[in-house]
């Protein structure tokens, strides 16, 4: 075998010496059956050979199935290396109309931004039907970089071909500048298979004028849009805050929210003043305080306490809950002092006020105000008279870690034995306060409650064990609400297992809008969802929505 392979590279050197490229290129036929050392050898020699047959033979191996990465590696390597110093040859092979492997040369006149070949690969643009040769063409274009040619891309935009259409988006984010962004952000539609590679674009871009229109897909009517425009904007991350911020200034709630949970995701400080502005502005929408809060949470600061006390007494539930969890992770000695000026006030508020620390998880609050006995009596009669028996298990083991064994034994005694539920509800919500927000007010039903943060695992459940009904939030990771209800619905008919979502009119608006149906009603049916209630809702509300699907 050795024999053999020695023989193969004397009949390559042979041939190389004797300039015959015919030859060569079918000894070189078999390159891929010698020993990775013996190819070394091979491509060394062929490094050595002039351009004229070098170039040929490099691009016969580029296509030939190599087994070890590192020859695959050093092709490329090879001929890259040989490229840098002949940029000529290159824009001649481009050049000429009847060039063999022309897409082999503009790919690598793209990937060294060979700039002198624009002219030659404008021509292949304008006229080329191989579409293989027009998708090496784009791309090179777009890896040059002049801003200029995006009128060039642009049309195929409007292609027949999906791979052209991605090309040419993928161009323009390399050419980048406010042509290439314009015309990116001409396609948009709402309905586009594309519409996600376009802000994926946008997101790549990155300079003033992208952020500016991604920040701006944010009060889109369109559901798709606007959710990849916010996935694509915490991700950017602290750069995007500036644009984000300023979209706050809008008179549209939906938009202000999606902002608030924006900043919050992305977890920079320096957006802490503009989200407390919203609440010292005193916002009417209890989702927008509820956002602020949300966001709030994700950003702890000991300079928060004024606003935070303040969403602990919201009229409406999950603002509260809200609050108590963005104080327990902005807990200071200012917020301590006033909570204790609350509880000891011992007035009509006091108790709610316990019940909603106890009921959101608020256990840094709970340590430290152990020490009242104000708090320790309300934190008796709520563990005992109305909390969920996960948050009584889970403040007992708080109490016992504490050494405060009287007071679990106390709490123990005054329970009441738990009975046997007619009614078993399953909810999922990728926000745990507003899961706790529905243990509470299922559990003050007298139903027993299942809670999941994460849809998979909710609709696992579902299929283990069918709940009497089933509540979900629309916009989810992974897979939403919408997802959800068709693969339950493919287990269990409205009959069976009724289906309640709970979030904004604009977000079921925004599901129809991007073609999910017609209409907001559309949409709902066609996904299997019985009943939609809306944010911001009471305790009432969610209890008159669970009876009328459970009486049907």
């Amino acid at each position: 075998m050795e024999q053999n392979e020695r023989a193969f590279v004397d009949e390559l050197k042979y041939c190389i010496g004797r300039n015959d490229i015919i030859k060569a290129a079918a000894v070189i036929q078999s390159f891929g059956e010698i020993s990775a050392k013996t190819q070394a050898r091979v491509l060394f020699e062929i490094f050595k050979a002039p351009d004229t047959i070098a170039f040929p033979l490099l691009e016969q191996l580029s296509r030939v199935q190599v087994g070890a990465a590192e020859i695959r590696d050093k092709i490329a390597e090879l001929i890259y290396e040989k490229s840098y110093n002949n940029t000529a040859r290159i824009v001649d092979s481009i050049r000429v109309k009847d060039t063999k492997n022309k897409a082999f040369y503009v790919a690598i006149a793209g990937n060294l931004k060979i700039r002198a070949t624009l002219p030659s690969l404008g021509d292949i643009i304008l006229d080329a039907t191989d579409e293989r040769l027009l998708l090496e063409a784009i791309a090179a274009v777009g890896k040059i970089g002049d801003p200029s040619s995006s009128s060039l891309i642009a049309p195929f935009l409007g292609s027949e071909s999906a791979k052209l259409r991605l090309a040419a988006i993928d161009a323009l984010a390399d050419l980048g500048g406010p042509s290439a962004i314009k015309k990116l952000c001409e396609t948009l539609t709402g309905k586009s298979s594309t519409d996600v590679a376009v802000i994926d674009a946008l997101a790549r871009i990155q300079d003033h004028q992208s952020l500016e229109k991604l920040a701006e897909l944010l009060s889109s009517r369109f559901a798709d849009l606007r959710n990849t425009a916010i996935d694509r904007l915490v991700t950017i991350g602290p750069k995007a805050i500036p644009f984000v911020v300023d979209c706050l200034k809008t008179s549209d709630d939906d938009t202000v929210i999606h902002c608030l949970n924006i900043l919050g995701n992305i977890g920079d400080l320096t957006a802490l003043p503009a989200i407390v502005k919203v609440i010292y502005d005193d916002p009417k929408n209890p989702n927008v305080r509820f956002a602020v809060y949300e966001a709030m949470e994700r950003l702890p600061s000991n300079k928060s306490a004024v606003s935070l006390a303040q969403g602990l007494t919201d009229p409406v539930n999950h603002v509260s809950m809200a609050a108590a969890k963005a104080i327990d992770k902005n807990l200071s000695t200012i917020l301590v002092a006033g909570l204790r000026n609350m509880i000891e006030a011992q007035d009509a508020q006091s108790m709610e006020v316990v019940a909603t620390l106890l009921d959101s998880g608020a256990d840094n609050v709970f340590n430290v105000l152990l020490d009242s006995e104000v708090f320790q009596n309300y934190a008796v009669r709520h563990l005992t008279e109305r909390a969920h028996p996960d948050i009584v298990s889970h403040n007992l083991e708080l109490l016992g870690k504490k050494g405060l064994g009287q007071l679990v034994r106390l709490v123990q005694d005054k329970l009441k034995p738990e009975g046997v539920h007619a009614v078993h509800i399953l909810a999922v919500d990728d926000s745990k306060t507003m899961l706790k927000i529905y243990m509470r007010m299922v559990h003050d039903m007298g139903f027993a409650i299942d809670a999941h943060e994460y849809p998979t695992k909710a609709l696992a459940a579902a299929k283990a064990t069918k709940p009497d009904l089933l509540i979900t939030d629309l916009n989810m990771p992974v897979m939403n609400g919408v997802q959800l209800s068709q693969e339950i619905r493919k287990v269990y008919n409205s009959q069976q297992l009724p289906i309640l979502m709970i979030t904004t009119q604009s977000d079921i608006i925004g599901q129809a809008m991007s073609g999910k149906g017609s209409g907001s009603e559309d949409a709902i049916q066609q996904a299997g969802i019985d009943l939609v209630l809306n944010k911001p809702f009471q305790a009432d509300d969610l209890k008159n929505a669970i009876f009328r699907l459970l009486k049907r």
